[in-house]
């Protein structure tokens, strides 16, 4: 068995992504000791290459990510790498062995792994409408760094589902996508699993506009799944607009956004339809989505959801708006529940048939009250922006003994058994703010208490300071809340000085100064410098003068030495 090397992370707007599941028996410490002595492959595809080509360089590249896949080896580990472009399909890609292939590389010339940015060198594979499947796996691969779009199942047995990527006996991981607009007549527009023996792993991937019968993003099917930091908006399916979870013993879904996914007519869970499943569900927005039936977010059946520090608003359906329970008790805790909308029945939360439990929760409903619960604006930063703001009652206010296990490494640490450590934008879950009273239960982590929703309330503190030469009017050191403005500074410079610039974490010239939209802790520098005078030396008639004439001098400064000197006679 071998151990893949490369890159284990990227560093990627200023925060951490995981981009490779690792296979088990590794050992960590940001090195890694291969297990076997073999050496993986390096296979590299180019949609513009000449053609002929036998993979081993750039230079003589394959043109189709289907003959790398063909080239090489059957053992693991071995590397795809493949140039920027559009891959137009004819035929399925089948990935049947465990390889991984990155998408990513620039055109032109021998780019190597540092090179590599899946963002700025788009690497789509197009399915044209004319694939029943994009990818076909049926092998414990890796796919990061890739567009995958237009595949068509349209056809009959398993051609009906799965448009985008078909996971069948394999646990693959799916790193860094985006798939969109993939379309499937029956199931899984986007993404469709079923019978893998081990957990599917899909991170930091946008799952948009894709369509289908059931699960217009991703269709699981009785496979355990770890989803983490991915968003899913714009998805439309007759049920489970985002996702339709069946049956299936472990779902995780962690820090990922469900926005503006839809149903047709009398569908049921315009985010996630839950259907015999017991996902954990943790640090996730829900805004936006939509039935005109059941569950504009969330409809459980015959399911038991852990929903933890979740935020849902702006959801709508005919019964239950956020959430609706057939036959299901789903726990709830430290959520917000606010803004959400129901035709007919239970804004928030409509319950056919079981008892959930909610507690240490902000419910816009009655019938919730004790267990921790409020029902009180939870001051949201802006329109859909569902961070809190100074003073909201859902600060410190809900309970630690909730947390749940960091299950999907937001830290890398490899640590899973440790409390959850961060909220949905990656900063400390528990953070605690001085100028609110601690209204929730701090458990036996103690102090700082968690928050509800799923954005940590965050103060940033910002320094003015004043370099030589002047001196700052106005609060030098602010406590300012994530999203928030500072008070207006003014530089002040002593006498024979002026002022200069701005320097640090802002820069500019302003006088006054206000800085706007703070989101993370700033050091300010206000510049200034010594005032100057020209001193001019003119000779009159008769003679000239020896020595620089025009000198710029610092005020208290010294001129350098001139000398006059006469004309003859």
């Amino acid at each position: 068995m071998k151990v893949n090397m490369r890159g284990l992370f990227k560093v990627k707007n200023n925060r951490i992504i995981k981009v490779l599941w690792l296979a088990v028996f590794c050992v960590l410490a940001f090195t890694l000791s291969p297990l076997s002595s073999a050496q993986a492959d390096t296979v590299y595809v180019d949609v513009g290459a000449a053609g002929g080509g036998d993979g081993t360089t750039w230079a003589l590249a394959f043109q189709t990510i289907q003959a790398a896949i063909d080239d090489v080896a059957t053992v693991a580990d071995d590397e795809i790498w493949v140039r920027e472009g559009t891959y137009t399909l004819t035929s399925q890609i089948d990935v049947d062995k465990a390889v991984y292939i990155y998408g990513g590389f620039p055109t032109g010339g021998d780019p190597g792994w540092g090179d590599r940015d899946w963002e700025t060198f788009v690497t789509t594979v197009n399915g044209n409408n004319a694939v029943y499947h994009c990818f076909y796996m049926t092998a414990d691969a890796a796919i990061d760094g890739f567009t995958i779009t237009g595949g068509l199942a349209n056809g009959g047995s398993i051609n009906d589902r799965g448009a985008g990527i078909f996971i069948e006996a394999c646990s693959p991981t799916i790193t860094n996508c985006t798939v969109q607009s993939n379309e499937a007549t029956t199931l899984g527009g986007g993404i469709f699993m079923i019978n893998s023996p081990s957990t599917v792993t899909i991170t930091n991937c946008i799952i948009s506009g894709n369509t289908a019968g059931d699960g217009g993003g991703i269709y699981i099917y009785s496979v355990d799944t770890m989803i983490t930091r991915c968003s899913f908006s714009d998805n439309g399916a007759d049920n489970g607009g985002a996702i339709y979870n069946r049956t299936s013993p472990s779902t995780i879904i962690t820090n990922c956004t469900f926005w503006d996914n839809s149903l047709n007519t009398g569908g049921e869970g315009g985010g996630i339809c839950n259907s015999g499943s017991d996902p954990i569900i943790t640090n996730c927005v829900f805004s936006g989505n939509n039935t005109d039936y059941q569950g504009g977010a969330i409809r459980n059946d015959t399911s038991n959801p852990i929903i933890t520090n979740c935020t849902f608003s702006e959801n709508d359906a005919n019964y239950g708006g956020a959430i609706f329970n057939y036959a299901s008790s789903p726990v709830i805790t430290n959520c917000i529940l606010w803004g959400d909308t129901a035709t007919t029945d239970g804004n928030e939360i409509y319950t056919f048939s079981g008892t959930p439990d909610v507690s240490y929760s902000d419910i816009d409903q009655t019938g919730y009250a004790g267990n921790g619960n409020i029902s009180q604006d939870p001051d949201f930063a802006g329109v859909l922006d569902y961070h809190i703001v100074a003073g909201s009652p859902a600060i410190d206010a809900a309970d630690n003994d909730a947390l749940p296990d960091d299950l999907a490494d937001l830290d890398n640490d490899t640590d899973t058994g440790e409390v959850i450590p961060n909220d949905l934008d990656d900063n400390p879950r528990r953070f605690d703010d001085p100028a609110t009273g601690d209204t929730g239960n701090a458990g036996v982590l103690g102090i700082p208490i968690v928050d509800m929703g799923a954005y940590e309330y965050l103060a940033y503190t910002v320094e003015f300071v004043a370099n030589a030469g002047g001196s700052i009017l106005g609060t030098t050191t602010q406590v300012v809340p994530h999203g928030g403005d500072c008070t207006a500074v003014e530089p002040d410079p002593d006498d024979n000085y002026h002022f200069v610039d701005w320097t640090g974490d802002h820069t500019g010239t302003e006088d006054p100064l206000t800085v706007t939209n703070v989101t993370s802790p700033m050091t300010i520098y206000a510049n200034f410098a010594i005032d100057t005078y020209t001193v001019e030396f003119v000779a009159n008639a008769g003679g000239s003068i020896l020595g620089t004439t025009t000198q710029v001098v610092p005020h208290g400064g010294d001129c350098t030495a001139v000398a006059p000197d006469p004309d003859d006679n």
